[in-house]
């Protein structure tokens, strides 16, 4: 426990959380809560990269695509659950997801297989006159609640879970899936 003389976290001794900025006021308001601050540091990042999704690039060689694959870790009753869900509600309330137009954040939980996953993260159109669908990438937040549940699912025979998982986390190109059946 941080508590117990572990590691202190601090997030007033990082330079790069300027006063005015969003995570300082973000940090400055839930710094009033009873769940540890560094839950909603966590937080914060998440927040921002839902904000930018892929529209932004890191300046690197090559550029690199901003990734806030974050797991909260702590005992039961510390504080997780309460963090993450004030996390999801301010990104609700301000980035919320339009089905219509698909803008702000949709948020995505618990998908069943690597297929799925990948088609919770598109927005569908259909061309009135041709009746062509045409998928478009969705900026969606990912929430798995319990990380035994996300075990038990990509370890799950023939589960391409855990593979959709990884392309998500490592790749620079858009994730997509595609198969072919044929019966006679």
């Amino acid at each position: 426990e941080w508590a117990e003389g572990g590691p202190s976290f601090d997030w007033r001794t990082f330079r790069a959380i300027q006063p005015g900025t969003f995570m300082h006021e973000w940090l400055t308001e839930t710094s009033r809560l009873h769940e540890p601050e560094e839950f909603y540091f966590f937080g914060g990042l998440i927040a921002l990269g839902s904000a930018v999704g892929n529209n932004v690039l890191l300046d690197d060689e090559p550029a690199v695509r901003p990734n806030t694959m974050t797991c909260l870790v702590g005992t039961t009753g510390s504080g997780k659950s309460r963090a993450l869900g004030n996390t999801v509600r301010l990104i609700a309330d301000a980035l919320p997801f339009n089905r219509d137009t698909a803008h702000g954040v949709k948020l995505i939980s618990s998908s069943g297989s690597g297929e799925d996953l990948i088609g919770q993260f598109m927005y569908k159109t259909k061309d009135t006159t041709t009746g062509e669908v045409t998928a478009w990438p969705v900026n969606g937040l990912y929430e798995e609640d319990e990380l035994e549940g996300l075990m038990a699912r990509v370890s799950r025979p023939s589960s391409t879970f855990r593979s959709t998982l990884m392309k998500f986390f490592d790749t620079s190109r858009p994730v997509s899936t595609s198969s072919r059946t044929c019966g006679l």
